[in-house]
This record gives structure tokens, sequence and C-alpha cells, in this order.
């Protein structure tokens, strides 16, 4: 492993660290196909450190229980309303008005997408309308309702048990949802009246978050559950913090005009009205982008360092130890580390503790992270995907180190990436998604691995990107 850096300044970074033991084991073997009957569903994981780089399998959580591929009982329908999705816009770079739901979603183990674009930032559309993180998927309907599938052994499908499931699953809220986020173990949406609500390791059964109101969107990592709050401001919960703590900048300043967050594993980003990011979180492969690789430990209240000469981003999002972004030009920009994500050629792992440019995009408008695997939707709705995972073109997982075309697939409008699978929204409401589905994160009522793009039954159905 070889380190390029360019040292751009040095960061101030001020803030709690909180030591962590999380379990890094896995039994999950990429490319093995589970059966319909139940697979890999009920398997169980042993305690384990994190390792270095932030690889490694998901935190100790339990059997996934049985899976039913039918969606089992469906539950308690939400409110469905006839105005579709509160808070949508228009169509990417139109200015938009604020609530405007950005493209792409964070992934990895643990990571999640939830968050809301600027007024007037011409910010791409789909984020908090999809979301995927580890083998969990979610994603908003056209009705303002939110159904999730996937991995359930935290309950957080909300579904009353922990078995996971293979089809979407109606969450259980009493109102309207704006935003979604999907996470390893939590799950948590946004009520139209700006409610958090969340299911899983950290809240409960889809109980509303006390201490936070207007909240306009929501991020998960693998420990945390972040909220953006109207005013701009960042509060995050979990990792041993059970109320919400505002997140403060590098010199101590709560941060303010934040439009956006990504989360990944173990780091969290937030994108500013002006157009730059500031993460926090682990940094063991650079992932925060202030041109420093360092083993700190998770902080419990965080201290958010900016990413060194980026500007003008629209969109940031998070895989397991990288960072990316669109910037307004089209183009895309990773720091961190991880073999293939920076699309340069090159599978051997990499650290890049500063942004560089991915070369080869042009004219981005959507933007997904998953563990290993990024992948961009063109503004003519084409994808392209890089790095390792599924790329939609026949196998399951393939190393692939610059971007190449997902064969058949168009009018793509937003994307999110799970650990080994990618689910694609068109500018229709229709949603398609490929990779492997052994906790039946495809929602596509069984267990079996998609090689190409498959559309979810029900057609157009989803709010439109």
């Amino acid at each position: 492993m070889h380190l390029r850096s360019s040292v751009l300044g040095v960061w101030l970074i001020l803030g709690v660290v909180l030591a962590c033991g999380v379990s890094c084991s896995s039994s999950d073997k990429p490319g093995v196909s589970p059966t319909p009957e139940g697979g890999a569903a009920g398997e169980s994981h042993t305690g384990g450190s994190q390792s270095a780089a932030g690889t490694g399998g998901r935190p100790a959580g339990g059997g996934g229980g049985t899976v039913e591929p039918n969606g089992g009982a469906a539950g308690e329908e939400l409110i469905a309303g006839s105005g579709g999705v509160a808070g949508e816009a228009g169509e990417a770079g139109s200015g938009g008005a604020a609530g405007e739901q950005l493209a792409a979603g964070s992934g990895g183990k643990g990571g999640s997408a939830g968050s809301a674009g600027a007024a007037g930032s011409g910010t791409a559309a789909g984020l908090g309308k999809l979301s995927a993180a580890w083998q969990n998927t979610c994603a908003l309907k056209a009705d303002g309702s939110a159904a999730c599938w996937g991995y359930n052994s935290s309950r957080q499908l909300g579904t009353g048990s922990n078995s996971d499931y293979a089809s979407p699953f109606p969450l259980p809220l009493p109102e309207q949802v704006s935003s979604v986020a999907a996470g390893e173990t939590q799950t948590c949406a946004v009520g139209v009246s700006g409610t958090l609500y969340c299911s899983g390791a950290v809240v409960g059964t889809h109980q509303a978050v006390s201490g936070l109101s207007a909240v306009k969107s929501v991020v998960v990592n693998a420990l945390q559950i972040c909220a953006l709050r109207e005013t701009g401001h960042v509060f995050c919960l979990g990792n041993a913090t059970a109320t919400p703590v505002q997140v403060n900048g590098a010199l101590g300043m709560a941060l303010d005009n934040v439009v956006a967050l990504a989360a990944g594993r173990f780091h969290n980003c937030a994108l500013f009205g002006d157009g730059h990011v500031s993460c926090w979180g682990l940094n063991t492969s650079g992932q925060l982008g202030n041109g420093v690789v360092n083993s700190a430990e998770l902080p419990n209240e965080a201290s958010a360092v900016p990413v060194a000469g980026l500007y003008d981003v629209r969109t940031v999002v998070a895989g397991a130890n990288y960072t990316c972004a669109l910037v307004t030009d089209g183009t895309v920009r990773c720091w961190g580390g991880n073999g293939g994500v920076f699309g340069d050629g090159s599978l051997t792992p990499e650290l890049f503790p500063v942004p560089v440019t991915v070369p080869g995009l042009s004219n981005v408008a959507a933007l997904a992270g998953g563990e290993s695997i990024v992948c961009a939707a063109a503004t003519n709705g084409t994808v392209r995907c890089w790095g390792f995972g599924s790329m939609g073109n026949g196998q399951v997982n393939e190393s692939q180190p610059t971007p190449k075309l997902v064969a058949g697939l168009n009018d793509v409008g937003a994307l999110a990436a799970g650990f080994q699978h990618i689910c694609a929204l068109r500018k229709d409401g229709s949603l398609a998604c490929w990779g492997s589905s052994q906790h039946g994160q495809l929602g596509l009522g069984d267990l079996y691995p998609r090689n190409t793009p498959e559309d979810l039954p029900g057609g157009a159905i989803w709010a439109r990107p």
C-alpha cells in the first residue's frame, strides 16, 4: 500500500474521542448465493476488533432469523396522501426549493443516505427518497409512505420480528414521510411534521426521537444517527450517547448552514450551503479528507474538519472508508482508501487523504457510494460503476478499476449502494436493483442474486427523483 498525500494545511481538531470496541467479523462471503429457504439469514456474529482500514464484517448483532420472501404480514400501513412527497422539488439544476432531495446513497456497512439539498443550489434530485446500507434498502413511495427491506436482525424494519424481508415492508408510521435512511442496525425516517422516527438498535421500534424537532433529513452509520435540522445545525445520537449531541466544527463552533449529510461506516460528512464539506469520525484511511491519515478513535461529541481544497460541491456520499463528492461542473472527486474506488485504473489498495478527480467522468447528475463500489448517473440517465462489487453486467462480483457502463439501464435519476447491491431510481418512479440478495436486500421477493438490473414489482410506484 502506498500513500499519496498533499498536505494542504494543518487543521485544528477539537473533540471528545471515544474508544471503540466494534465487532468486525463476518461470515458472509462475496459471491455465495444463499438458498431461498433462508440461507445466510439465520447466521450469528461474534465480537471482534475494528481493522485499521475500516474493512471487515459487520458488528455483532445476532442472527437475522428467518426470511419472509413474500413480505409476510404487511403490518400497519402509513397514512397516505395525494400530494406526493412533501418537500419534493424540481429537476436537478433548476434551482429547486428548499427541501429538494439530493441524489445518491451512501452505503457500505452501516452508512445510509437521506440528506436534503439547499434552495437554489442546483443539487441533484433523489437523496432521502432512496437509501441503501450494508444489506438493507429503503425508499419513499409516490403516495408519501416509505418501505424498507432486507437485513432485520435488530428489528430495524419495524416488522415486529427480527426476520429478514425480501419484499418492501411499509414502515408503520403515523404520518407521511419526507426522507428515509437505511442503516446496518437502524432505520430512520423524517415525517412531514419534522419529527424523526427510528427503529432498531439505538432507539427501539419506530419511536419518535425525543429532543429533536424541525428535522429536515437523517443519515445513519454503523453506530450513530445524525439529523439535519431546518436551522442548518446537525445533531447525532448513538455511539454511547442516548440523547442528541450537536456537532461542532474544528474551532468548537456549532456547524451552521449545513444543507446535506452523508454517512460512511464510522464517519460522517456535512455539505454546506456555500459548497464546501466537513467530515468527522474515523480517519484511518484518510476518509475525512483533511490531508491526514491517523488512527484517531471514534468521537462521541464530534468535531468536524474541513475537506482540503474542495469547493462547489453538489452532493457528498460516503462508503466504508472513503468519501466522494459530485462537483457543480459534473465531475467526481474521491478521497480516503480502498482499492478501485478512485477509478484510476488501479485495484491496489491506495490512500488519498485529499480529494482526487475520478478520470473519465463528466455530466454526472447523481452519485452513490457502497462498501467498495461507486456508481454515477449521468444527466442522460445512463449509469457507470467502478470498484469492487456487482457492476450489473452479468457477474455478481467483479473488479472494475475504471467507470464502466451498466448495460440496459437508462433514465436514472437517483442511486443507492450497500455492501454488494445497488438500486437505481428512474425518473418515472420505477426502481431496479441488482447484486447480492442473501438477506432480501434487492426487494424482489427472494434471496437469489441478480447479475443485471431487475425492476421491483409494482412499476412506477416510487417517489420520483
